[in-house]
């Protein structure tokens, strides 16, 4: 029933006749701002609304804390656009502490407010305080009024990277004005006509999508490519989709067809062009990602430049590993919350682990922290495991963590401690121990007669020889294949 008054307002009748229809074609499309004054704007990306507010107002920015954490994700940005920025609606920057005291201080109230408003939502005491802070920041950067998102305070659980994406895709194709109860129906919207949403009045009658290109520096022989006619009986997903299949095609250096499938694998058909723009500038810039290695990694252009920006100055390193140095290895490290980065960083330095077997299983540090440190609390109750813990293969078994593994490599460490195998002996050779416990004990059968280990008597106390016995245990595998 809350949104029964704002659907009725979407289906009032027409008070005033459409705009002009938009045809195929440039020519008829009219402009409320010349190309080349766009597109002087094209490869310059505004900060945070929050910020500006902060330096229009004098406010220093010299102390850390009362840094936005959006403020610093751009604070390498030039500003070259101005923003018209509500000062009623800015309740300043809401830094992620404690659920009460953010609620307190976005929406204005009193602490015991906070408190009641968090007992009656579940949701809301269960989302974690980062993706509170980014969201809450986000809508306050948009200039939605806390008093309405009170009535909706689903947009503030909702994952923060689709809150960013959203209000940022539906700003870049013209739409003004928006409100708490536009965000919360985005979908509804996004499957509406051009026309009907003018009738709302969130876009003007002349609006020209092409001005979104424009903006972004798409040259013109690149427009000349867009495919949409009788554009105010499209749907607003429908336009944004053209604009975006042409925009990647010219950004990415590949066909249309080939945009078509990343957007089609990744999910990538609502995200907004000018946080895909930015990414894609602090990919090649920052973190010398060039477009062949994001075309392979296509979730890429689901990121959020906020977040990445953040892994940059926020995490540096992960367990002495540089964080820039994985994210080569494994890109998907930039899909990943920075705060999340953080905590891995603190479970994975705890292990004494060398960078260079960190750097055999980079993915390890795409696992939630909690998911991490859950296996490690797993494996280090096992005795066996206790004291090798701290071998490169152990991120192995932590990443590629199976109950069945693990009862194997418990069997095997077993068998070879009474065979009377030294703990040096299982370190040096520990990749032994994750073959099967039935392939382990045959090549031990074997491995007395074997020519290569005479005289085996002394041999058995050679440091190397369960290296020796990983030797024909591997080729008898690759026999068997």
């Amino acid at each position: 029933m809350k949104y029964l008054g704002f659907l009725r307002r979407l289906e009032a009748p027409m008070v005033s006749p459409p705009g002009v229809l938009l045809t195929a074609g440039r020519g008829g499309w009219r402009r409320t701002m010349t190309r080349s004054s766009l597109r002087f704007l094209a490869h310059h990306f505004p900060c945070s609304q929050t910020e500006m507010l902060h330096n229009l107002c004098g406010t220093s920015w010299s102390a850390e804390p009362t840094r936005s954490y959006h403020q610093r994700a751009y604070e390498k940005h030039l500003v070259t656009e101005e923003s018209a920025v509500d000062f009623s609606s800015t309740n300043g920057i809401i830094q992620p502490t404690s659920h009460a005291e953010m609620i307190k201080q976005y929406f204005d109230v009193s602490r015991t407010t906070a408190y009641r408003m968090l007992e009656k939502d579940k949701r809301l005491r269960e989302c974690d305080v980062y993706t509170l802070s980014r969201n809450m920041n986000t809508l306050q950067e948009n200039c939605v009024n806390p008093t309405d998102v009170r009535k909706f305070m689903a947009l503030l659980y909702r994952h923060s990277l689709t809150t960013e994406h959203n209000i940022a895709a539906m700003k870049e194709l013209g739409l003004n004005n928006l409100t708490a109860e536009h965000l919360i129906q985005s979908a509804r919207i996004f499957k509406s006509s051009v026309a009907l949403i003018k009738r709302w009045g969130l876009l003007p009658a002349d609006h020209d999508p092409i001005e979104t290109l424009t903006s972004l520096g798409v040259p013109d022989h690149v427009i000349d490519n867009v495919e949409l006619s009788d554009i105010d009986n499209q749907t607003l997903a429908q336009v944004h989709q053209e604009l975006s299949r042409v925009f990647l095609s010219w950004r990415l250096n590949c066909d249309r067809e080939e945009v078509h499938k990343l957007q089609q694998r990744y999910k990538l058909n609502k995200k907004s062009m000018k946080l895909q723009q930015k990414v894609l500038t602090q990919l090649e810039h920052e973190w010398n990602i060039h477009i062949p290695k994001i075309q392979q990694n296509g979730y890429l252009l689901g990121c959020s430049p906020v977040n990445v920006a953040f892994i940059d100055t926020e995490v540096n390193q992960i367990a002495g590993v540089s964080v820039k140095e994985y994210a080569l290895m494994t890109p998907r490290i930039l899909t990943i919350p920075y705060h999340q980065l953080l905590q891995v960083d603190s479970v994975l330095s705890k292990l004494q682990l060398s960078q260079e077997s960190l750097k055999c299983l980079p993915r390890i540090c795409t696992l939630h922290p909690d998911t991490l440190q859950e296996r490690i609390n797993h494996l280090q109750q096992i005795p066996e495991f206790v004291a090798l813990q701290s071998h490169p293969r152990m991120l192995q078994l932590i990443y590629y963590h199976k109950k069945t593994t693990i009862v194997n490599v418990q069997r095997n460490l077993v068998t070879l401690r009474k065979l009377g195998f030294t703990e040096e002996q299982l370190v040096a050779g520990l990749d032994v121990v994750l073959y099967s416990p039935e392939l382990l004990a045959d090549q031990l059968a074997q491995l007395p007669q074997r020519p290569q280990v005479q005289p085996f008597s002394l041999f058995k106390s050679d440091i190397n020889v369960l290296q020796m016995l990983l030797y024909f245990m591997e080729k008898n595998v690759s026999v068997m294949r």
